[in-house]
């Protein structure tokens, strides 16, 4: 990844104290104990000047987590990078030092991506579902080729694996690393856990792949997840295939799954369709809050642009249509639809 020589600037610098005091505050008391006020009294600035950056409380939040994802996405990256893709076994071990790597380098943003429950999907977390989605396919796909070069046993469904390991990395770094414990000594140890084939074993033990019991209860069977085309996503929103589409690319509807359907064509998770709130529905159209906020936005049609972005966020988070801010504003939807992503 080539690095950005560009000096930081002020509104950089201001942007990223705002960013590690949230992070610290919501890995220390979760979401429901910060407020914006909390959060930049911590950055040893005004409320108000939170606006300048992040349109509200639940933007600041994902863009935390989009940070760790991100930053964790470019650890793995750059672990994988020296070895080739044919020894399966060695990159597997990469990532899972890169991913204790990274939950310490990274510790408060770390804490809050693994610690907070999954954000509901709206349009402003819709970069960070993406994020996660990836972020995993590259882990199941890691175990997969491990699987099949016999690094591990082939038995265990991959995604279950991958989140067993989750867990297992989870639980012992971060903010939880006992004194002494290094990720290179949590590293080690799940790679001897992995049964040996990644590497020699201490004192020249070898690994003998044990066969899978049967259980009491039966074969485990991975979940089935029930996939949906555009077409059918946008027949159980009662839009056209266009509108759907559209509210996609805006992040108002859910990201495609990373994985093509039939033929290529991308597809997306039913229930994740099902749970996603559909623009315009359920909105407070009609509350006082959004009522004011319009009659803001008329009287302020000749303001500073600053202003009048300000006031299309509030507006948004009290509900209001952005067709009928816009309108408010004397400028077309697509202006707004522009402003609000600034």
């Amino acid at each position: 990844m080539q690095a950005d020589l560009r000096r930081p600037s002020k509104g950089d610098r201001t942007r990223r104290r705002l960013l590690d005091a949230a992070a610290a505050l919501l890995a220390r008391d979760g979401p429901a104990g910060v407020s914006l006020s909390g959060i930049a009294e911590a950055a040893g600035l005004r409320t108000g000047s939170i606006y300048f950056h992040f349109g509200s409380k639940d933007e600041l939040v994902a863009t935390v987590l989009e940070e760790g994802l991100r930053e964790s996405l470019r650890h793995l990256d750059d672990a994988l990078q020296p070895h080739p893709a044919g020894d399966a076994g060695a990159r597997l071990w990469a990532a899972v030092r890169a991913h204790l790597d990274a939950l310490v380098e990274l510790s408060d943003y770390a804490t809050v991506v693994l610690t907070m429950p999954e954000p509901d999907s709206d349009a402003s977390v819709a970069t960070y579902h993406s994020l996660m989605q990836r972020y995993r396919s590259r882990w199941t796909g890691l175990v997969e080729d491990a699987q099949r070069s016999g690094a591990v046993a082939a038995g265990p469904e991959p995604r279950l694996v991958r989140d067993l390991l989750f867990g297992a990395m989870n639980a012992v770094a971060g903010t939880r690393l006992r004194p002494g414990r290094t990720p290179a000594d949590c590293a080690a140890a799940v790679r001897e856990l992995l049964a040996g084939p990644l590497g020699p074993l201490p004192g020249g033990m070898t690994a003998t792949p044990v066969p899978p019991r049967d259980r009491a209860c039966g074969p485990w069977h991975p979940p089935v997840v029930t996939t949906w085309t555009s077409d059918e996503c946008a027949a159980h929103w009662g839009v056209q295939v266009g509108t759907w589409n559209s509210y996609v690319s805006r992040g108002q509807a859910p990201a495609p799954l990373p994985d093509p359907g039939p033929g290529g064509r991308k597809v997306w998770d039913a229930d994740a369709v099902r749970a996603f709130s559909r623009p315009g529905v359920g909105r407070r159209r009609e509350s006082a809050e959004s009522a004011a906020v319009l009659e803001e936005l008329r009287a302020a049609a000749d303001a500073p642009r600053e202003r009048r972005r300000e006031l299309l966020r509030a507006g948004r988070e009290a509900g209001c249509e952005v067709s009928a801010m816009a309108a408010a504003l004397g400028v077309s939807r697509h202006t707004a639809y522009a402003w609000l992503k600034d």
